[in-house]
């Protein structure tokens, strides 16, 4: 199991709200004049103090990819100076967030030989079932060698970066894969982060030829020899991050996200990516099933333009709000989007691309189907009550396994419904009933 990291300081125990802000595509270190950053961080800074006081303080910063241009130290470099620049501010604010990423495509290295063939294999025959065995199955596949070489940058960065993260961190098959578990007054919430880059690894049109596989959520997930769904089990609600929207995927990975690593549409109450520039936000229930979300970000204030074809680039962020109320949860985006003015210089505000009620910073309300009821948050554990001493743990006092007379079948359940069966037992006056666990 994936350890947690607590957050909170005080709050009640039955309402918990767990705050994240999405960042993307910063591309820090880019050429040229198109850097609007330093003009920016002053109403950048601005805008989300106004945001924190009225929705309230952040618990996670995460970052869906593209923090770099060209993947170089000396811009991951950059990025630690911009992250210290980040948490100074938030500790001004009276807050310290944890903070999470996932690599984007221009956050590696590019390889220098553009007619290797473990470069051709990967980008042009990634269809070919001997290239995806070999590079799934073999750690030293060269296929895979030249994954790892490419981000090494990038997980050199992550490894060292001074910012607070969650204290156990646990790493995947390929680098930025990662699990995570955030707890905050007794509530679980899993972060899963999935590199979407890793076919991308030289420019050209790659939509619709990237790749996503169960195998990178199982290992991201083994740590203790386990398996991503069972991870997932073991949270009352999961986020799923990805540089790369599904619509960049081969059609087979599309199929893997859909029906494997985001299935049930409950998993994951939240799919967090960037790539495009532009901030959008889907929900989309399919066949009876539960609604799959998925939020777009768009560019945290990077190049002006972007693409084969100069599209402009949208600038902005988006704090997003998971509220606990007993047994139920909702979720609301905040999403924010930087104008230029007539008269110069930026502003955020509101992004009424979204819908958003008149007055109102943020979506209405979503309703998010928890993975786990929760009794009482922050004291599921605590106020459990204890094994009365006429139920002893000694093997030697338990009933036989076979109880003549009373036909019941084994049972075998959870710790809560074990606890509940406890409770009958107790509750019985005659204790005429035997049950055999």
């Amino acid at each position: 199991m994936t350890d947690s990291t607590s957050l909170d300081k005080t709050s009640d125990k039955s309402n918990v709200s767990l705050r994240w802000l999405h960042l993307t595509d910063l591309h820090l270190g880019m050429d040229g004049q198109g850097d609007p950053w330093p003009n920016v961080r002053k109403i950048f800074f601005e805008d989300l103090e106004y945001l924190c006081e009225k929705v309230g303080p952040i618990d996670l910063v995460m970052f869906t990819g593209d923090i770099t241009q060209r993947g170089k130290e000396r811009e991951f470099q950059d990025v630690d100076k911009l992250l210290t620049e980040f948490w100074n501010k938030f500790g001004q604010m009276g807050f310290e967030p944890k903070f999470l990423a996932v690599p984007g495509n221009h956050d590696l290295v590019r390889p220098n030989d553009e007619f290797d063939p473990a470069l051709i294999g990967l980008e042009d025959s990634w269809d070919n079932l001997k290239i995806q065995k070999s590079f799934w199955n073999d750690d030293n596949s060269p296929y895979r060698k030249l994954v790892i070489e490419a981000f090494e940058h990038y997980v050199q960065w992550w490894e060292n970066t001074p910012v607070p993260k969650p204290d156990i961190y646990s790493k995947g098959i390929l680098p930025g894969d990662f699990s995570a578990t955030i707890e905050k007054d007794g509530f679980r919430l899993g972060i899963l982060g999935l590199n979407s880059a890793f076919l991308q690894l030289m420019g050209g049109d790659r939509q619709g030829k990237l790749a996503l596989d169960m195998r990178q959520f199982n290992g991201a997930c083994n740590k203790d020899g386990q398996d991503g769904p069972s991870w997932a089990e073991e949270h009352h609600a999961c986020l799923l991050l990805t540089h790369h929207p599904q619509d960049w995927l081969t059609d087979q990975a599309k199929d893997e996200l859909n029906s494997e690593i985001h299935s049930p549409p409950e998993r994951f109450a939240l799919h967090l990516f960037g790539h495009m520039h532009e901030a959008n936000l889907r929900s989309l229930a399919e066949g009876g099933a539960n609604a799959r979300r998925r939020l777009q970000g768009c560019s945290l204030f990077g190049m002006e333009e972007w693409g084969e074809q100069k599209k402009e680039r949208v600038h902005g962020y988006s704090l997003c709000e998971l509220k606990i109320e007993g047994n139920t949860a909702s979720l609301s985006i905040y999403p924010r989007k930087a104008e230029k003015k007539q008269g110069g210089g930026w502003q955020i505000d509101r992004d009424i691309s979204f819908t958003l009620s008149k007055g109102e910073d943020g979506t209405e309300p979503a309703t998010v189907k928890l993975l786990h009821k929760i009794e009482a948050l922050g004291t599921e554990k605590k106020n459990r009550s204890p094994t009365p001493k006429t139920l002893t743990t000694d093997a030697s006092s338990r009933p036989p396994f076979k109880i003549p007379d009373y036909n019941i079948d084994r049972f075998t359940g959870r710790e809560d419904e074990l606890r509940q069966l406890e409770e009958l037992i107790l509750s019985q006056e005659d204790h005429k009933r035997a049950f055999v666990i």
